[in-house]
Formats: structure tokens, sequence, C-alpha cells
């Protein structure tokens, strides 16, 4: 079986104890996770080459939610990146770019919900760009 370079899942948030926590789950789940607390939004594309996700943290406030997301879709090298937004209720969160996960949750559940959005994104993108992601496997 061919070695498969992990998927590189960046977290952006406020709580550094959970953002470092989801670090290490993740990292226990195959992944190469980084936390990056919370960037300034004109370094975003800088921060995030070659992520593949990322994971709003719970402590975000609305606001900067808002900034971050925006910022992400304002930069051509981030526009595309799937977002997982963990959140302490689902009340008032109907965006339909970003998938929303309850938190806090097992780490089992948060593993599905990332392989399910970066599975849709999959998806969602052209033959020739699924070529680029295949040739990853070394």
């Amino acid at each position: 079986m061919p070695y498969q370079v992990p998927t590189t899942v960046a977290i952006i948030g406020r709580d550094r104890v959970v953002g470092q926590a989801l670090e290490l789950l993740l990292r226990g789940a195959d992944y190469d996770a980084r936390f990056l607390g919370e960037p300034a939004i004109e370094k975003l594309g800088e921060l995030l080459d070659g992520v593949e996700i990322v994971l709003l943290g719970p402590a975000l406030s609305a606001e900067r939610r808002e900034k971050v997301l925006n910022g992400l879709k304002c930069e051509p090298g981030t526009a595309n990146i799937p977002v997982l937004e963990l959140i302490p209720t689902l009340e008032g969160t109907r965006n339909g770019h970003v998938r929303h996960v309850m938190w806090p949750c097992k780490t089992e559940e948060l593993v599905r919900h990332i392989a399910e959005v970066l599975a849709e994104h999959e998806a969602a993108r052209g033959p020739y760009e699924n070529i680029a992601t295949q040739q990853r496997a070394v």
C-alpha cells in the first residue's frame, strides 16, 4: 500500500488549550494538525499554504469568525479551502459554505465530519484538480 501524505488541518481559535487539544487529538487520528491561534487576516494566505481544511475553534466571536471567513474567501490561495466550524450551539448558524459541528464532540465524530467535508469538497472539484490530489500519494 502506498504511503499517503497526511491531510493537513489548520485550527484557528482563541482558546489555546482547546486548540492544542484538538491538534493532539487530530494528530492521533493521523492528521497533520496545526494550531494557529488567531492570526492576522492578511497572514492567512501564507499560514494556510498546504492546508486542506480549516477548523474554526468554538471560542471565536461571531465577528472574528466572519472576518476569518471573509479573509479566506478574498485570498485566491485560500478561497477553496473547506471550513468546519466548531460551535456550542447550532442556533443561527446557516452558512451554506461552512459545515457546523457541535462542540464538544467525540474525536471519532470530528474525524467523521472532517472526512465528509473533504469528500464533498473533492466531489465538487473538477477532474483535473482531483488528479493533483491523487498524485500526492507517494
